[in-house]
């Protein structure tokens, strides 16, 4: 499958976390099957009882190994979604949460190859700030001073967590959100761009083309 830029073999049992609006796309193989729960935007803060730990967590995109905790809930969700029962929806309602739940804990407890589990928390905290601040055109030293630590240091963390470093982080992030204006709206490209934050269209391009391998236009089709 594919989520925003990036591709995941999927060939083992996962749990994949899309939000609203992040591009993706699967190829599935012959045999491949699963649960697929889609929770309308506007009402999971109402279903999760407004847990911010668990919004937070949930409204970044991610991939991770399967429970079989999780899956079990799913088969009760498949169940009472059959059922005829006057509590279906009450029902129906807390096994989404339940669901939610058990995802965002797996998520907060993944295990990231040499990161710790504070390194992760500020990872985290970084994800955060780069959502906030996409269209702000915040520099590294600008993430780094909300968070406290050195630009090297940030850079030093995601590249230990994603192999890229923290500007070329912030450079995906804000070409991911130029990507869902290109699929889900009609703006011309010079619009997104200053909506981006960028001064220069023709910079913004040589950007996006350098991030996702062709150019604007191009991955508007």
């Amino acid at each position: 499958m594919w989520l925003d830029d990036t591709r995941h073999d999927v060939s083992n049992a996962v749990l994949l976390n899309i939000p609203k609006d992040h591009v993706h796309g699967f190829r599935f193989q012959h045999g491949m099957h699963g649960y697929v729960l889609s929770l309308p935007a506007e009402e999971l803060p109402g279903i999760c009882h407004n847990d911010d730990t668990v919004l937070k967590r949930l409204a970044s995109p991610a991939v991770a190994p399967a429970t079989d905790a999780l899956a079990s809930v799913f088969r009760r969700l498949h169940d009472w979604h059959k059922s005829s029962s006057p509590v279906r929806i009450a029902m129906l309602r807390a096994l989404g949460c339940e669901i939610a739940c058990l995802a965002a804990d797996q998520l907060l407890h993944r295990d990231v190859d040499g990161v710790s589990g504070r390194q992760n928390l500020m990872i985290e905290a970084f994800e955060a700030l780069v959502a906030d601040n996409l269209r702000k055109r915040w520099r590294v030293g600008d993430y780094a001073s909300a968070l406290g630590i050195s630009s090297a240091h940030l850079s030093r963390l995601c590249r230990r967590y994603s192999g890229v470093s923290a500007s070329e982080w912030i450079d995906r992030a804000v070409m991911m959100e130029a990507c869902r204006e290109l699929a889900y709206t009609i703006k011309p490209v010079q619009q997104i761009a200053y909506d981006l934050g960028y001064d220069d269209p023709s910079h913004f391009s040589r950007v996006f083309r350098r991030v996702l391998r062709k150019s604007p236009s191009e991955y508007r089709g």
